[in-house]
C-alpha cells in the first residue's frame, strides 16, 4: 500500500480505512504493531526510561473507552537508574515496572501470534502479566561486584495461545481484565556475586528464593523453591 511508503507516518491512523470510520466494516486489511521508547538523564546520576507498545488501538470505533476494549492490546514499561545513591560510591540502584495487558501478543489466527519456536517475541513475562523489579549492586573492585534483587511477577490466566473469542460470537464491546481470573504471584529474593574481566572471562554465582502464591493460577496453592545458578565464560 502506497501510504506506508512515507517514512514519517502515524501507522495506527493509516491502518484505519474510511469504511471503519463510517461503520461499514469492523476489521482493517492490515495488522500493525508500533512501539516507542524514551531515555532521559534528568540529573547527573539519575536516568529515567520507558517504552510503550500499541496494537489495534481504535478510538474511532470505541470512543474514549477504546483503551479498555479487548482489542486494545498494549504493553508499558518504565524505570529509573540511580548511580551512587545517597552518596554511596561504586553503587547503583535500578527500579523497573512492566505491564502487558490481557490479549497482547495474541491473534485470532494461531500462526500470527507473536512467538518464535513457542517463545514470546517481546517482554519475557508474556501476556496478561506484570513485574516489579528492584536491583542494588555494589562494586568492590573494577571486576568484582555483589547484588541484591527483589522481584514480584504476577500472571493472570491469559496467555499467548488464548485469544479473545471475538470471531466466535463474543461481543466486540468486551473489555480486557487486569490480571484475569486467579492471578499467580511470585516474590523472589536473589543474592549474586560476579567477577568480570572484560574481554577475557566472567564468572557469576546467584542464589534465589521464591515464594509462589496461587501456583499455576490455582487458588490457595502456595509453593516455595530455591535456585542456584553458576555461570561462566572464557574467551579464547
Amino acid at each position: 500500500m502506497i501510504t506506508y511508503f512515507n517514512p514519517v507516518q502515524i501507522y495506527t491512523v493509516t491502518e484505519i480505512p474510511s469504511k471503519i470510520i463510517k461503520g461499514e466494516a469492523k476489521e482493517t486489511p492490515d495488522n500493525l504493531l508500533i512501539s516507542g521508547d524514551f531515555d532521559s538523564v534528568v540529573l547527573r546520576n539519575v536516568e529515567l526510561y520507558g517504552e510503550i507498545l500499541i496494537d489495534d488501538f481504535r478510538p474511532f470505533a470505541y470512543g474514549l473507552r477504546s483503551y479498555r476494549n479487548w482489542g486494545s492490546k498494549f504493553g508499558l514499561l518504565f524505570g529509573f537508574y540511580y548511580v551512587d545513591p545517597f552518596s554511596l560510591p561504586d553503587t547503583d540502584f535500578r527500579f523497573e515496572y512492566a505491564f502487558i495487558n490481557q490479549y497482547t501478543y495474541t491473534h485470532k489466527y494461531p500462526i500470527n501470534t507473536y512467538t518464535h519456536y513457542d517463545s514470546i517475541i517481546g517482554h519475557k513475562i508474556g501476556t496478561d502479566a506484570d513485574v516489579l523489579w528492584l536491583n542494588l549492586k555494589h562494586w568492590f573492585a573494577a571486576d568484582i561486584a555483589a547484588s541484591l534483587t527483589y522481584e514480584l511477577e504476577r500472571h493472570g490466566e491469559g496467555n499467548v495461545n488464548k485469544p479473545h473469542e471475538g470471531n466466535k460470537g463474543a461481543s466486540d464491546n468486551d473489555e480486557w481484565e487486569f490480571l484475569s481470573g486467579v492471578a499467580e504471584s511470585t516474590h523472589s529474593i536473589c543474592l549474586g556475586v560476579s567477577y568480570n574481566s572484560i574481554g577475557k572471562c566472567s564468572l557469576a554465582l546467584e542464589y534465589t528464593h521464591f515464594w509462589i502464591k496461587n501456583a499455576d493460577n490455582q487458588t490457595g496453592v502456595n509453593k516455595t523453591k530455591d535456585q542456584v545458578i553458576l555461570s561462566g565464560q572464557y574467551r579464547f
